[in-house]
């Protein structure tokens, strides 16, 4: 097409999409006269859109002889979105002196699209009000964000100002993301990021005091905080922080936080989690640290409160809530060392805690060094030591609530302890004496004690006395807590004797209903003593048959077994011993036996009895019987 200079008649680029650019336009000049056509300077683009022109390739020459003819081009490129028609004047300046500089009138128009080129702020939290600024924005228009998984989400307010603006709200699910706007001419992406301060998920769902929390999201940033709540509903912070991206922080839950949701904040704001972490209980300590049963325990730790259940390995304890942080507990009977577990309605806990031993009996509470002398009680485990007079005894645990230990040969003559020491427990001791390894001034056979109405009758007799000066009848409610008292004296009857001499004493203060332990102090006549061992009666006058014993056959052989032959009104447990007639103990074991008749079997062929006579002593209920017997 001809165009003559200053044609009001434009060379149109047509329809360009913006920031693009369009093919090239490339235009003749021609020199149709008889002289050289000289271009004196550069073409210029000038006018109201100069900048959305430009000049691809300048003519090939200068200067164009008569006839001959050159070339340039011009491209439209559109960046400025305020209008949609684009013009601008092409100026050749040459030598013609009839028309002087040729003008060339160019035109175009911006395609209509949608594009972003700016949005304000660059942060923010859900619902933060974000500007987009751009192109080709309409009422029936979308603006979208991005949710964890890349999926669009949309904003619910949206306010079009002007084709070029628009008012948005960051939406529920938004992540750090890129803003895209779409509507029918299609849809345009920011380049850079929108940072939105919010939570995705964590892990783990609950726990204790000092978990570790792993929370995801984004806008995460160094000067953030991570905060619970407490049971006042009051920010708890967490002191172990790790941010280890902008999406991903590590977080200990607090003390002092309960059930709650999390809370992220720095200066983009805060953003909340969608559900509550659920703090469980954690045992911390237990004050005392241990105890036997029955004993209070106050268990210390958090998140406590509402405690509905607690458990000593196995067995159900009673509970008292006092605070979040103390919950009260009684160590219930049967209890023994292992998991103490708490549970509440957030979970449970639980922590190892000892019960300390506790010795009920002692058979006998009396022996001479080497004697064995059996232990019962509760919880006698984990044991450290045994001591007996403050020497360390050896010691076989048969089960949880039985030892048997041999009084050692450094323990004190006389009376003291027994020890029971535990690794993590504590202890518990009971009264014991240690008599003398010597040949006894007097032979007891016997010593009994009965219930009468009058108070209770103590009898025994001696198969032989040596110097004897008199008896000390010695009394006791709990020999473990208190001394023993003498109540009366009993002279010797004969001083010297090898024949059996009869003694008794009444014990008129003896309290009704209530057990008390008795022994005998034989004192000679240059003041040295001894002590029997202690038998155990009840007040209760009874018209009850008596426990009757009898051993056969009587004498036994060498290698026969004793057998015995016991009639009793109530079952228990009766304690057989066989002693030399010096006092020495040659055989003790415990036999259950049966209301009216029973047999027992001792095993006494495997033992190593030399021949002799031996007193037979069986106890069954406070009943004290003896016997003699002789083995040929």
């Amino acid at each position: 097409m001809l165009y003559a200079s200053g044609s009001p008649t434009p060379f149109d680029f047509g329809s360009q999409t913006l920031n693009t650019e369009s093919t090239p336009a490339v235009f003749t000049i021609k020199n149709t006269g008889k002289g050289v056509l000289n271009i004196t300077s550069s073409l210029v683009i000038s006018g109201t859109n100069q900048g959305e022109f430009a000049i691809k390739t300048p003519p090939g020459t200068s200067s164009i002889a008569a006839g001959d003819s050159t070339t340039f081009s011009v491209v439209f490129k559109p960046t400025d979105p305020a209008s949609t028609v684009k013009t601008a004047t092409l100026t050749i300046p040459n030598n013609d002196g009839d028309e002087g500089s040729y003008t060339i009138q160019l035109t175009g128009t911006v395609a209509e699209t949608i594009s972003i080129t700016s949005f304000t702020p660059g942060e923010g939290i859900i619902g933060t009000e974000v500007i987009v600024n751009g192109s080709g924005f309409s009422n029936d228009m979308g603006v979208a964000f991005k949710n964890v998984n890349g999926e669009f989400v949309f904003s619910d307010l949206l306010i079009v100002e002007s084709p070029t603006r628009v008012r948005v709200a960051v939406p529920y699910g938004a992540v750090t993301s890129t803003i895209t706007v779409m509507n029918n001419l299609g849809q345009a992406e920011s380049t850079t990021q929108f940072v939105v301060l919010t939570i995705t998920s964590f892990s783990p769902a609950k726990g204790p005091v000092g978990t570790e929390v792993i929370i995801n999201g984004s806008g995460f940033s160094n000067d953030m905080g991570v905060a619970f709540k407490d049971s006042a509903g009051a920010f708890v912070f967490s002191d172990l922080l790790i941010v280890e991206s902008p999406t991903r922080v590590r977080a200990a839950v607090p003390y002092g936080a309960v059930t709650s949701t999390i809370t992220v904040m720095n200066n983009l704001g805060q953003a909340v989690t969608e559900t509550t972490f659920v703090v469980t209980p954690k045992i911390t300590e237990f004050s005392p640290p241990y105890a036997p049963v029955g004993a209070t325990v106050r268990i210390k730790g958090s998140n406590l409160n509402g405690t509905s259940t607690i458990t000593f390995n196995g067995i159900t304890a009673t509970v008292k809530n006092i605070d979040q942080y103390t919950v009260e507990t009684t160590v219930p009977a049967g209890a023994t060392s292992g998991p103490v577990v708490l549970t509440n309605l957030e979970g449970s806990t639980q922590a190892m805690f000892y019960v300390s031993p506790n010795i009920t009996s002692l058979s006998p509470n009396t022996g001479k060094r080497g004697d064995e002398i059996t232990v019962k009680g509760q919880n006698l485990e984990n044991i450290s030591s045994v001591t007996v007079n403050g020497a360390v005894a050896t010691y076989t645990n048969t089960d949880i609530n039985t030892i048997v230990l041999t009084v050692p040969t450094g323990a004190t003559i006389g009376d003291g302890f027994i020890v029971v020491k535990t690794t993590a427990a504590g202890s518990d001791s009971a009264a014991f004496t240690v008599l003398e390894s010597t040949t006894l001034p007097v032979e007891l056979v016997e010593f009994t004690g009965k219930s009468n109405a009058k108070g209770i009758t103590l009898t025994w007799k001696t198969a032989s006395e040596q110097d004897n000066a008199y008896f000390e009848v010695q009394a006791s409610q709990n020999p473990a807590k208190e001394e023993f008292r003498t109540i009366q004296r009993v002279n010797s009857k004969v001083t010297n004797s090898s024949s059996v001499t009869s003694y008794e004493a009444l014990d008129a203060t003896a309290a009704k209903g209530v057990v008390t332990y008795y022994r005998l102090k034989q004192v000679d006549l240059n003041g040295t003593s001894e002590y029997t061992k202690t038998i155990a009666v009840k007040n209760i006058a009874s018209t009850n048959t008596p426990i009757l014993v009898k051993a056969y056959p009587n004498p036994f052989g060498e290698n026969q077994n004793l057998n015995i032959r016991v009639e009793a009104e109530n079952a228990g447990n009766m304690t057989v011993v066989l002693y030399y007639v010096t006092g020495k103990k040659a055989f003790e074991q415990v036999f259950s036996v049966e209301s009216g008749v029973s047999y027992i079997e001792l095993p006494l062929s495997i033992t190593t009895l030399s021949k002799g006579m031996f007193i037979l002593s069986t106890e069954l209920n406070g009943e004290t019987t003896t016997t003699r017997v002789v083995k040929q």
